[in-house]
Parts: structure tokens; sequence; C-alpha cells
């Protein structure tokens, strides 16, 4: 399973750390996962802006294998090492990204493209995530994509981008981080997927590794360990951060109260307390606002600190050791039954499917709760895509912004899911919930996504699309449709390409089924349960 290491590769490591790069030396994290019986070490190197991270059977062998991967990553540094220590805040050469932000400055769709480029960003972060950190649980996966996506470490970024050209008021970090989004949402618009998931595996993938280990470990990192990423912020809202940890976990927002003002009227003091999940902290200030702030802060201090110790040992998800006996196996009626509702017959790989459609409460290790953490990206990333195509005449931020929450929302997957039928397949015994219905749809479009994408099926983004269309001409049908330049032939051939691909994958479906079917047939009608 793991690599054999037959050197003592910290060692080296350390030798070369100390020849070449001074008072610098590598910093190590260690965490383990798994049964008892079936340990698995996972260890966290971090050096001269760069991380690498590997399992092992032991502490000390996946030390020694993530020091292997990081003397390989300095093999090319070592020798441009002076040159590269007169210039640690050396930019980025991305003058392709630089013309789109120049553009970007009188560009009436730059706050929809902002948007368009949170999701696009947000989606290419978990798609890494998921990947290299499979045996994380979600509730850690989302701290660290929430970590990674911080304002901060976005306008970083456009600051090492040489961005601010684009910038359309003062040059701050909020809006260095806006425009950042906004070449991003230009760029796979004009470029694809494919274009930034390739920037930010080459860009960006530090500062996500450097979120695993500052949300996996109670420590926080020295800046002066990555002082090429470092950026001065005079202002953070950290009512904000707050606000928006409380949505994402969907608890009760925070709220504040004035405790006492002291001190000379001329010279107040405000004493502010923040009032979060049974936790209370205070702070103080010259203002309320300033003081709420201050309680805030010492708020998100202790929620770090509490989240850091709780997945210190972090629970595997999808170790080899449990085996898919709790999982529900779909018979071949309800297989077929499912397939025939959502039109989709290209499974070759059920495991995933499986997990898709099993509650917690059934499996705790292999459930629907992984593939959600996917699923929820990725709805959210292909309905955005079809909107800027088709819609390409909104310009208003606020507009595009509420529809978009109204088609993702969880009233609006809920009834997807019960077109499509699939709440009789759901593995559980709780009762079916718009939540349940929701989790399970985004989780099944996540299995579908990566089935299509191991066999090589093109275009499984677009089909799924499709089985928002009601929802999406009742939210945006009224707004104006109408299209200009190339975005009209894109929108175009995007729909009847996706109309055909529906009524051929409907025929074929209800023909194996043994089922006569129109090919014309609309795939959104709810078929009957078994």
């Amino acid at each position: 399973m793991f690599r054999l290491s037959h050197s003592n590769y910290k060692n080296k490591l350390l030798e070369i750390s100390a020849r070449h790069f001074g008072v610098l030396q590598p910093e190590y994290f260690h965490f383990e996962y798994g049964p008892d019986h079936a340990k698995v070490f996972l260890c966290i190197c971090s050096f001269q802006r760069k991380t690498t991270s590997h399992e092992g059977r032991t502490k000390i062998e996946a030390e020694q294998l993530a020091s292997q991967e990081m003397l390989e990553l300095l093999e090319s540094d070592i020798e441009n090492y002076n040159d590269e220590t007169d210039n640690h805040e050396s930019a980025i050469i991305a003058p392709e990204l630089v013309a789109i932000a120049q553009t970007l400055r009188i560009d009436p769709q730059f706050d929809v493209l902002s948007l368009y480029g949170d999701t696009i960003f947000r989606y290419h972060i978990v798609r890494y995530l998921f990947n290299k950190y499979s045996q994380f649980q979600e509730g850690v996966l989302t701290r660290i994509a929430s970590e990674a996506l911080r304002m901060e470490t976005r306008a970083n970024m456009a600051e090492r981008l040489k961005l601010e050209i684009g910038v359309r008021t003062a040059v701050t970090p909020r809006t260095l981080a806006q425009t950042f989004s906004a070449v991003m949402g230009k760029c796979a618009f004009l470029h694809g997927d494919q274009f930034c998931a390739e920037f930010i595996q080459k860009n960006y993938k530090t500062f996500i590794d450097l979120a695993v280990v500052q949300i996996l470990s109670a420590q926080i990192l020295d800046e002066s360990l990555i002082p090429a990423y470092s950026i001065e912020t005079k202002i953070h809202n950290y009512k904000n951060e707050l606000l928006e940890y409380a949505q994402r976990r969907r608890v009760a927002e925070p709220t504040y109260s004035l405790i006492e003002r002291t001190g000379e009227a001329h010279a107040p003091t405000f004493t502010a307390a923040c009032y979060f999940e049974d936790h209370e902290t205070t702070g103080q200030g010259k203002t309320v606002k300033s003081a709420e702030q201050e309680a805030t802060q010492h708020m998100l201090t202790h929620i770090k600190r509490r989240d850091a110790a709780s997945t210190r040992r972090v629970t595997e998800s999808s170790s080899s050791s449990f085996s898919l006996s709790r999982v529900k196996r779909f018979k071949a009626p309800a297989l077929n039954e499912l397939k025939r509702s959502i039109g989709w017959g290209h499974f070759n790989d059920l495991d995933n499917l499986q997990a898709a459609f099993t509650h917690p409460c059934k499996n705790q290790y292999i459930n629907y709760q992984r593939l959600e953490f996917l699923g929820d990206v990725l709805v959210k990333k292909m309905l955005f895509s079809y909107i800027m195509t088709h819609y390409p005449a909104i310009k208003d931020k606020d507009i595009m912004s509420s529809r978009m929450d109204q088609l993702v929302s969880e009233e609006t997957q809920a009834s997807v899911a019960v077109r499509l039928n699939i709440g009789q397949h759901i593995f559980t015994d709780t009762a079916i919930s718009s939540s349940l219905l929701s989790d399970v749809l985004e989780a099944m479009t996540a299995a579908i996504f990566l089935d299509a994408e191991k066999n090589k099926i093109n275009r499984s983004e677009m089909y799924m699309t499709m089985w928002f269309k009601p929802e999406i001409e009742a939210i945006f049908g009224k707004l104006n449709k109408k299209s200009v330049g190339i975005a009209h032939v894109i929108s175009t051939e995007f729909s009847s390409n996706a109309q055909r691909f529906l009524n051929t994958n409907v025929a074929k479906n209800s023909a194996k089924l043994g089922r006569k079917k129109e090919a014309t047939e609309s795939p959104y009608k709810p078929s009957s349960p078994i």
C-alpha cells in the first residue's frame, strides 16, 4: 500500500535546509485515523512555502515519505535559492489574466462574474480536497475549504498576479478578492473548467494544503514561515466571518449586546458581548462596533481551538477496512426503476451510487455525506454555468444572487428529487424530509459525475442540469433572455444538444427495461413507485 523508505529522508531534508536555507527548518504535523487494528498515519511537511503530505503504516514511515516528496520538490529550488530569497514577493507572470483584468474595469457584468468566479473557485478547491484528502469526513473538509477561501487569501493571490489593474475603486483586500473572483469567472466562461483547474493546481495548491494544516492543528502557523504569501490587512470583519460560519453550519446566528460604557464623555470605552452556541465572549473598543468586532474575534478564536481539538483524531470515512455490507445494495428492479426515473443508465461502479443513498444512521463510515460535500458545489457550478450561458443579459448582482439562491435552495432541490422519485430508494430509519432529499440529490449528482468522469462519458453535467429545467424556467423565465454574440450560439447549441442527449438516453433506457417509450417523452415526468 505504501512505498517503503530505505533512507533517512528526514535527516537529508534537515541537512539541506541547514546548508542552503539557513535558520529555516521544515515543520511536521501528524494525524491519525482509522480503527485501532488498522491505524493510518498522515504526516504533512511544511517548508519554504511548500507542503507535502503522505500516509504511512507508522508515524515514522509517513514522516519519511513526506520528507522524500519535499526533497523532490526542492531539487529545482536549491540552485536558484539565492536569487529567490532576494525577491520573496515576486509576482506570478500571467499576462492573459492581467489582460482579462483590464477588460473587467469596464465590463458591466463585473459583479455577476465575481459571483460566478466564487462558485467556480470553490468548486475546484473542493475537488482538490475531495481527491487528495479522501480520508477526511465531510465536516472537516468543509472547514478546510472555508479556510482556503478566505478573503485575505484570494486578495493575496490577486496581488501576486498583479490583478489590481482590474480593481474599479480603491485597492483593498475586499476589492482585490472580488477582482480575483471576477477574473476566475471570466476565465471559466471563455476557456472552460480545465483552464481554471490547471491554474488552481499550479498556483493555489499551497494555500489549500496550508489550510489543512491550520484546521487540523491547534497551532496557528507563524506568518514568517510563508513570507511570500502574507498580506497586511488593517480591517478584518470578524462579524461577517462568524455569520458565514453559522450559515454554513446551519445553526443560530450570533447575537450581541452592549454591557457597559465607561470613561470620559469625550473618550468613552464600550464593552460588548457576543453570544454563539452557548458560549459568551466580550470585547472593548472606542465604538460599539469595534467592541463587537473584538468580542467576535475572541469567539472565533474559541471556535477554532474547539474545532481543531475535535478533529485532531480524524475518523476515517472511506477505509478499506469497512465493507459495504451495511450499505444499501440496489437490486435489479430497484436499480432499473432508478435509472428510468432519472433517465441515466451509465452506472458502471455502483459503490458511490449506493453510498449516495445511505443515511449515516445506517452506516457511520460509508454514507452520502462526503459525496454531498462535492455534490453541493457541483450542482451550484453546473447550474450557474448554464445561467451564465443562457441569460447573459443579467448584469445586476442582486438579481443574479437572489435567483441563484432560490434555484439551489433546499426546497427547489427537494422538489427536483420528488420529481425524480429518488425518495423511495433512500436507505434510512429517519423520516424523508426536504433536507434529506436535497442532500441525497447532491450526493447522487456527485456519484453520477464521478462515475461518468472515470468512464470518460461526456456531458454528464449538461444532462443533470436538465433535471432543473422546469425550475430554471420558473425562476429565470421572466428575465430578459435576449442573448448576444457568442453567448447566443453557445446557448442554442447547449440546449439542442442537451435535449437530443436526453431523448436518446430515455429511449435507450426504456428499451433496456422492456418498456415502450417515445424518444421525445419528457424525462421529468415522475414515475410511479414500485
